[in-house]
């Protein structure tokens, strides 16, 4: 790669600068590699309970900071022990204390977070600013945490594999946060400062706070998305049978043909480094404080519902990415209707409320080669009392042939309040 350079006695080599998007959005990231961790960097480990559950766990200092469990049927995660909690300040913020920063300056980022990098486990990263929604996947206070896993799924199968950043786990429980310092915060976003927080994206859409919820949690409060300096690590890799190809990271993969052999080596060594025995796992999931289960006063009557995406426009855009009007139109001229990928779209655009959903609606509730779509397409059309859509719905029970009493009702609905 170009620009290589080395910091910290050779602790972390950077590599390049490149382009990084994720959903939507893209941004500028640092490639790097770190190399000798010590017993208090942050880790991701993965384990079988012998209850059947795959595990897996954000580690700092040989403390779980979050907790990750999944079987065949069930996905859940929760609490860890709270990095307030590891011994000897090996994680102590004003250790990995990054020196603020004006604007997304991703250079000037990267010189000063060395202090915090030089805490993570042997691999490659990407460091990036990403935005971030300051919820959880259930759409709540992303502190709202307890010892008590939170079960979640997913409403599409290819979603999982192509998960970006973008909803927030704390690694610090609600009940510890100041008051003073979160006013503080929030007046500061309403003069228009750049605030960010620091986090580690694990997986499944979720990145963990490593620094940062006085922040994230001014950031709820005001209804704003907060931008987090986010370290993704390397989640895996494509090789010819003579040398890695790419390396993978989150939904996005990046050309490892500049990198040296030698990183390579490393990496492939590491790789069975990050399987824990069955009796760390129980160990780790063992671990618990009571702290999580108590509530901050400050969040108990705020919500910001609506206000930030839902897990299912997110998982939406992370498998079709791109919403363009050529994309749109594509889909749309297509001879063989590819359904699936027209309800994500619309989902994503009724998610998004992008203007373009009413057209969608339009095309799809006047075409039978859409016909499987059409509940989605007259329910969102039912919201807009026009012309336009009362002549759509006019010609339809005109000139209904399918018997679709579903659509009726949506129709009968519209015109209700006409009759009264």
């Amino acid at each position: 790669m170009i620009n290589e350079k080395i910091y910290l006695n050779g602790k972390i080599t950077l590599l390049d600068y490149i382009d990084y998007s994720y959903g939507l959005n893209s941004s500028r990231a640092a490639l790097f590699y770190k190399k000798s961790a010590d017993a208090g960097s942050f880790k991701i480990r993965y384990g079988k309970s012998n209850d059947g559950f795959v595990n897996s766990f954000v580690l700092a200092g040989g403390v779980p900071l979050f907790k990750w469990r999944s079987s065949k049927s069930e996905t859940f995660y929760h609490a860890g022990f709270g990095i307030n909690n590891i011994e000897n300040g090996s994680s102590d913020e004003k250790k990995t204390q990054t020196d603020e920063i004006k604007e997304r300056d991703i250079e000037t980022a990267f010189t000063n977070s060395l202090n915090l990098l030089e805490k993570l486990d042997t691999g490659f990263y990407l460091l990036t600013f990403a935005d971030h929604y300051p919820v959880g996947l259930d759409a709540k206070f992303f502190g709202e945490l307890s010892n008590n896993p939170l079960r979640y799924k997913f409403n599409y199968t290819a979603s999982a594999a192509r998960a970006f950043p973008a909803y927030l786990a704390p690694a610090s429980p609600a009940s510890s946060y100041d008051i003073d310092k979160i006013n503080h915060y929030r007046k500061a976003m309403r003069n228009g400062e750049f605030i960010f927080s620091s986090a580690i994206y694990f997986d499944d859409f979720i990145s963990v706070i490593l620094r940062g919820h006085h922040k994230a949690a001014a950031a709820y409060l005001e209804g704003r998305i907060i931008p987090c300096l986010t370290v993704i690590p390397c989640s895996g890799y494509a090789h010819d049978n003579k040398s890695v190809t790419s390396l993978f990271f989150a939904s996005n993969q990046i050309d490892a043909s500049g990198i040296t052999s030698d990183f390579l080596f490393e990496m492939m060594q590491n790789k069975n480094k990050k399987i824990i025995t069955e009796a760390e796992t129980i160990g780790y999931l063992s671990k618990t404080s009571d702290e999580w289960n108590k509530r901050h006063e400050l969040f108990i009557d705020e919500s910001t519902d609506g206000k930030f995406l839902k897990i299912k426009t997110i998982e939406g855009i992370s498998i079709i990415k791109d919403i363009s009007d050529d994309r749109i139109n594509s889909l749309l001229s297509s001879p063989s209707p590819d359904y699936k990928s027209l309800e994500m779209l619309f989902d994503v655009l009724t998610g998004l409320n992008d203007g373009r959903a009413y057209a969608l609606a339009l095309k799809l509730a006047g075409s039978e080669s859409y016909l499987g779509l059409w509940p989605q397409a007259f329910s969102h059309l039912a919201a807009f009392k026009n012309k336009e859509v009362e002549k759509l719905f006019v010609d339809y029970l005109i000139n209904d042939e399918y018997g679709l009493s579903d659509i009726t009702k949506i129709i009968d609905a519209y015109f209700e309040h006409d009759r009264i």
